[in-house]
């Protein structure tokens, strides 16, 4: 096959793959005219499908002949789709054993992302394939739901708190290990000031739903959804990846969020800034036709405020940035102390775990913003 791809297109065609089955695309798949991936062409785009979580859409467009390959390569697609999928049937397996664990404990949760989008926006589960399972749960219940994993399914911490009670006070999430599946236990949804700004509270009044195997399991509510998906996608990493653009665009084609409503959520959560990157790197990456949703965040001007919480998300220095901005939208003097303290003088448990010494976690931190 001649592919005729040069390496500069890649992003591109990786746009075109996170796309692949929507609506509003100006340049789609289609196969009647499909592209054709040498072994070189498909090993450099394959690797960067996987990294950027879209192997689901990319095996659908091989396999409607939007994307053609060598033989080898369709197998080789094939089977590594096929380990992805068995791992989500584990995933939603154990999901379906702790929904009665977690109710019987009176503790209330929402289901996110993966588990939740792929049964809601997808046209079928397997376009969305994720790694681990996202349950938000209140904070009050944060330490008895840690507890119950270890207690009743046999999971592991993944890695101790910075201090004891840092996480069910300031942390994002609480990774368990339960067999092969790791389990995200979320107090909130991102690391840093903009986790830190979202009212969590009202995330437990109204709910979705999705149903797995016959049962049906609490989600966020539509504008919530809508609203975390935005924020995974703009600072949940970094480089932002194409399958969680994806989410969004998917998002906006199912439910056709209202822009006053999202501006409003938007201002609560000091997300502004944040929902407008993740719908223009959306409509820019995935070549998508502009809707009412994208030319509201192409108009708006989000406050100095929330440019400056989004900057610290925006950096390799991350990791050090968004603990200084935290400081910031973090209410009373004691709980600021608390912070501070914790991420100055983390408890002996999680620097050995991390193979830290004092000094060392001290002097990585000072370089890293030295360099910034």
């Amino acid at each position: 096959m001649n592919a005729g791809l040069r390496p500069d297109l890649q992003p591109d065609l990786l746009g075109r793959v996170a796309a692949h089955g929507l609506a509003a695309v100006a340049d789609p798949l289609d196969a009647d005219h499909p592209v054709e991936l040498g072994a070189a062409e498909f090993d450099r785009l394959f690797a960067q499908v996987e990294r950027h979580r879209l192997l689901g859409l990319f095996a659908a467009a091989v396999t409607d002949g939007s994307i053609r390959l060598d033989p080898a390569d369709v197998e080789r697609v094939a089977d590594t789709h096929e380990v992805w999928g068995a791992h989500v049937l584990r995933i939603e397996r154990l999901l379906l054993d702790l929904d009665p664990l977690l109710r019987a404990a009176g503790i209330e949760y929402r289901l996110f992302k993966g588990a939740a989008l792929a049964r809601s926006v997808y046209a079928d589960p397997a376009h969305r394939l994720y790694a681990d399972l996202d349950l938000l749960v209140p904070g009050d219940r944060f330490d008895r739901a840690v507890r119950l994993l270890g207690t009743e399914l046999g999971g592991v911490p993944a890695l101790p708190e910075l201090r004891p009670g840092f996480d069910r006070e300031f942390g994002k999430d609480a990774t368990v290990r339960v067999g092969r599946v790791e389990v995200d236990l979320h107090r909130t949804f991102v690391t840093g000031p903009i986790g830190l700004s979202v009212p969590l509270d009202d995330l437990f009044g109204d709910a979705g739903s999705v149903v797995i195997a016959g049962r049906r399991l609490p989600t966020l509510a539509p504008i919530d959804t809508f609203l975390q998906t935005c924020l995974n996608a703009a600072v949940g990493d970094f480089p932002v990846r194409y399958g969680s653009l994806r989410d969004v665009a998917g998002l906006v084609a199912a439910s056709d969020p209202d822009p006053a409503a999202v501006a409003e959520v938007a201002r609560r959560w000091r997300s502004v800034a944040v929902v407008k990157r993740a719908i223009d790197e959306t409509w820019r990456c995935l070549g998508l036709t502009p809707c009412e949703l994208s030319c509201w965040a192409a108009e708006v001007r989000p406050g100095r405020v929330d440019r400056l919480l989004m900057r610290s998300y925006l950096t390799p220095a991350r990791s050090y940035t968004r603990p200084a901005a935290s400081l910031a939208v973090i209410p009373g003097f004691r709980a600021r102390v608390r912070y501070g303290r914790a991420l100055v003088r983390p408890q002996r448990a999680y620097l050995t775990a991390r193979g830290w010494t004092q000094f060392g976690h001290a002097r990585r931190a000072f370089d890293r913003l030295r360099r910034r």
